[in-house]
């Protein structure tokens, strides 16, 4: 863990660059308590000893059984952000019907750093509140 801020934030990627990278990122915004996890056992030992504000999960990571650490997450309630190395309609219609915040491709250091500005505009919109109108 790195500690610098007041709300947790969880990144599990299968590659420790990626996950460096994310950490930098999410670091330097001074406002968040980063923990890093490349499995699914570390990750589930994570989020167990702790509570989080969101979780950036690659969705290739899982348990013996096939189920993906976004699954955790989202069993516990985390606001959850994936990114993915697979990239077609049936798994991004599948991922999509969750709740979750956004899904990513990460083939580009562009998407990874997408995920972790995300982070940082979930943080500054926490708490507002919007005013939807419908003229129909």
């Amino acid at each position: 863990m790195t500690s610098s801020g007041d709300k947790n934030i969880l990144a599990v990627v299968d590659r420790k660059p990626v996950l460096e990278n994310l950490r930098r990122r999410i670091n330097s915004e001074g406002k968040f308590n980063f923990f890093g996890a490349i499995s699914y056992a570390e990750a589930k030992k994570i989020i167990d000893e702790n509570s989080f504000f969101a979780c950036i999960v690659d969705l290739e990571i899982c348990d013996e059984d096939g189920k993906t650490v976004a699954d955790l997450t989202l069993e516990r309630s985390i606001p959850t952000i994936v990114l993915t190395g697979v990239m077609n309609k049936t798994l991004r219609d599948d991922i999509l019907s969750k709740p979750i915040i956004d899904y990513i491709h990460k083939d580009t250091l562009d998407n990874v750093r997408y995920a972790a500005k995300l982070i940082s505009r979930l943080n500054y919109f926490y708490g507002q509140k919007a005013l939807i109108v419908d003229d129909s």
